[in-house]
């Protein structure tokens, strides 16, 4: 044997021997019926029948007893022994490598950080302490299926989470993005802080990211609702727009959104006009206020808005009598197709229900 290879060797038994001692004094971790939470964590995956019933128990018996051990699984990495046997392998030749990497099986890191995830959701609120490695997970792991294994948890976990999953709304990663607003959504009420950065968040380039964070608006209530609307009096643009379709999510008291909704429509940008219209028919309002944007919107110069006009004035056909002539020269002359459309739709609408306002 070739000096080369009996120093590699070597360098390889001292490492072994090393991390055998290390890590046999290790402290043994608490147990509950001769098992450790990380065993109990695997029966939660177990196709045997009964398994993941008795998984579930054991956990909720061991409680904060068992986080330790299941964040340590969460945070799992091939540890540098098993790096070292495994480079040691490949570099020696023949029968020697195969020596050095013999008992090694193989470790498919993502599946262990998913059912620690899982086991930690088991936990409930006692998983508290392990909120911060769970940020880490949702924003780091690159296994999408731990990414949202890590966010379900934090949900359950509530209120310590808060904070954590409102910074992640600001990560590059669409996918952390997503997963954080769905996170603060499955908190539900005990999110009200997140909402304002759900606002912004409604504002996202990303889509999914967008309808996450209305949904987390939506399980949060109305409480958030004196947030939306001071967002849509104090902003303009795009968080504006944001601000009104929050409203929509949260339906807070018709008499202090109309006002500010009514006014929003006198926004020169276009858009956030055509976003007015829409969120006060989502709203269902028929106010003589709401009524009065919905004409004037018929005559705006841009065609989205006006689009957004005429759908409202079909929505509210039982009120809309008034704008027959004009919808008819829409129905006529606009050059916008999908708004001669909507006006003929629209009309008979209004026709259907006057015909019921004068049958017997």
């Amino acid at each position: 044997m070739k000096k080369r290879d009996i120093a590699l060797l070597a360098t390889a038994l001292i490492v072994v021997v090393g991390a055998i001692i290390f890590f046999t004094r290790q402290r043994k971790p608490i147990q509950y019926q001769g098992k450790d939470a990380w065993e109990w964590a695997l029966a939660l995956q177990s196709p045997i029948t009964g398994a993941k019933e008795a998984g579930t128990i054991a956990l909720g018996a061991m409680g904060t007893n068992a986080v330790p051990r299941l964040v340590e699984q969460l945070e799992y990495q091939e540890s540098f022994t098993r790096k070292s046997r495994l480079w040691l392998g490949k570099k020696l030749p023949g029968q020697l490598g195969t020596t050095v990497t013999r008992g090694l099986k193989p470790v498919f890191i993502g599946d262990i950080h998913w059912v620690a995830a899982r086991a930690l959701q088991v936990l409930g609120t006692n998983a508290a302490t392990a909120t911060p490695a769970l940020l880490r997970a949702l924003r780091t792991d690159p296994e999408a299926q731990v990414t949202w294994d890590s966010a379900t948890t934090l949900g359950v976990i509530g209120a310590p989470a808060v904070p954590g999953l409102i910074e992640l709304l600001k990560e590059p990663n669409q996918r952390v993005r997503h997963a954080a607003a769905y996170a603060l959504g499955q908190v539900g009420a005990p999110a009200l802080p997140a909402a304002p950065a759900l606002i912004r968040s409604a504002a996202d380039p990303n889509g999914e990211v967008r309808g996450s964070s209305l949904y987390s608006l939506s399980r949060i209530g109305p409480a958030a609702g004196p947030v939306a609307l001071k967002v849509v009096q104090e902003n303009r643009g795009e968080l504006r727009r944001a601000g009104a379709l929050a409203l929509v999510a949260l339906h807070p008291r018709g008499q202090l959104t109309l006002p500010v909704l009514v006014e929003m429509f006198r926004d020169p940008d276009p858009a956030s006009r055509a976003i007015a219209i829409e969120a006060l028919m989502k709203l269902t309002v028929t106010h003589t206020n709401a009524m009065d944007v919905y004409f004037a919107g018929l005559k705006d110069t841009n065609a989205a808005v006006r689009l957004a006009a005429v759908n409202s004035l079909g929505q509210a056909a039982h009120k809309s009598a008034a704008a027959i002539p004009t919808l008819t020269s829409l129905q006529r002359d606009d050059p916008d197709e999908a708004i001669r459309i909507a006006a003929g739709d629209a009309l008979e609408k209004i026709s259907a229900a006057s015909a019921t306002k004068t049958s017997p």
